[in-house]
């Protein structure tokens, strides 16, 4: 039988397809969740808000035992059972509180090392090329490096992006990334400000072709400081930030910098705001967050 047709006859996944090790964590996730309940006479179905804050406080607190304690990515997963839980159950999910998230984002933040947040926003003004460094690729990483730990844009992203896709406007930078919006606050520090990185960028491509260069924005850059038309690849990307970086973090672990903004009393609504990229871009501008982590 040909190849093509053995091909049209395989069944096709949809978004409703659930793996078997998937099912497995999300039954897991509930039996745990149904315990937890249990021992402190709450009621897992339905359950309320509250109740799945005190859980995750429960599951991640230093206190826990060995058998009790949950990891914060395996917090998120049974989340996701307890809400498709509660759909089947015809229930509204009590995952979608804003108090859910916020419990989320400062558990995620306590267990991280006490000094991760100097450490990353150290690592990222410690990468900057000078600015003084005015060759092609100095002036490439420069806007690489702001649009990832300022934009929490990811690889994927960065490689479609297109001068087309920046606005540029007094208060900074609003980057159309597949039909939501990033922004970027302008800096107090010129010298570490991502959106004079990107803008320097974006004049130098412009003067190399003498108009308004198309898609992509970031692009190979050979030792001689020759500009390719093709975009930077998938691995590119943490090839260079992670020669910048002395090989100490990911592109995916840079991107998370404005985490650190809670460290320093920012609402946890704004970075929420931030990193999924909704809400009022306006609203956005006032919070921030780039200012709050010293850019």
């Amino acid at each position: 039988m040909p190849h093509t047709m053995r091909r049209l006859r395989r069944p096709r996944r949809t978004a409703a397809t659930t793996t078997t090790g998937t099912a497995a964590s999300y039954s897991s996730g509930c039996r745990t969740f149904r315990r937890w309940c249990e021992s402190v006479a709450a009621c897992p179905l339905p359950a309320s808000p509250a109740t799945v804050v005190c859980w995750i406080a429960a599951v991640t607190s230093p206190q826990a035992t060995p058998s009790q304690s949950l990891s914060i990515s395996t917090v998120k997963v049974y989340l996701s059972a307890i809400r498709r839980e509660h759909a089947a159950a015809g229930h509204p999910s009590p995952t979608l509180h804003p108090s859910v998230d916020r419990a989320v984002l400062a558990r995620q933040l306590d267990r991280e090392p006490q000094d991760v947040s100097l450490r990353r926003r150290d690592l990222y003004l410690a990468a900057l090329p000078p600015v003084n460094l005015f060759g092609a690729q100095a002036m490439r990483d420069r806007a690489l490096l702001g649009l990832v730990f300022a934009g929490g844009l990811g690889v994927g992203e960065l490689r479609v992006l297109a001068p087309q896709d920046l606005t540029y406007r007094p208060q900074g930078l609003v980057i159309d990334v597949g039909g939501r919006k990033a922004v970027i606050r302008t800096g107090l520090h010129m010298e570490r400000d991502p959106v004079q990185s990107v803008r320097d960028w974006g004049l130098h491509l412009r003067a190399r072709r003498g108009r308004q260069p198309a898609a992509p924005l970031l692009r190979a850059v050979d030792q001689h400081g020759n500009v390719a038309d093709r975009p930077l690849g998938h691995s590119s990307v943490s090839v260079i930030i992670k020669r910048l970086t002395g090989g100490e973090v990911t592109p995916h672990a840079l991107s998370r910098g404005m985490l650190d903004a809670l460290a320093n009393g920012a609402p946890a609504e704004a970075v929420k705001r931030h990193m999924r990229r909704r809400g009022d871009v306006e609203l956005r501008f006032r919070d921030g967050l780039s200012r709050r982590v010293g850019l």
